[in-house]
């Protein structure tokens, strides 16, 4: 497993690296960042952090975005601003996020390997392509 420093989350520039970031910070955890009501949380009273969470730098943090989707500008925002040189792509943002909220940590490792990028380290969204197909054959 490649391991990174901290200081290495502003280098990130592709979708692989991203996805080792977060996957090696949530194994390292295996705990999910949830709040009191099993509600899931950027960052926990204790310091857990889910998928997303592990991409803002704790100096961009703010806990106002609590409770807001990853599709919400301000948590896009500071995710800009601690992986600069990383274009964010929705779809591997929503499907990290995915794999923190909806699989109990024991699966998080299984869930991350079935992950596929292709040749420029893009993360490729099967479940997107697949729904365009569906929708072209019934045109």
């Amino acid at each position: 497993m490649t391991t990174f420093s901290q200081n290495f989350l502003t280098q990130l520039s592709t979708d692989k690296q991203v996805c080792l970031w977060v996957k090696e910070r949530l194994l390292a955890q295996m705990s999910k960042s949830i709040n009191s009501e099993d509600g899931c949380m950027y960052k926990s009273d204790t310091g857990l952090k889910c998928a997303v969470g592990h991409l803002i730098d704790p100096v961009y943090y703010n806990p106002c975005i609590e409770g807001n989707a990853i599709y919400d500008e301000s948590v896009q925002e500071f995710v800009r601003k601690s992986v600069p040189y990383w274009n964010i792509n929705e779809d591997l943002l929503n499907k990290l996020q995915m794999i923190h909220d909806a699989r109990e940590p024991y699966f998080w490792e299984d869930e991350f390997n079935l992950l596929q990028f292709d040749e420029n380290d893009h993360f490729v969204n099967h479940r997107k392509k697949l729904d365009e197909q569906e929708e072209y054959a019934t045109l």
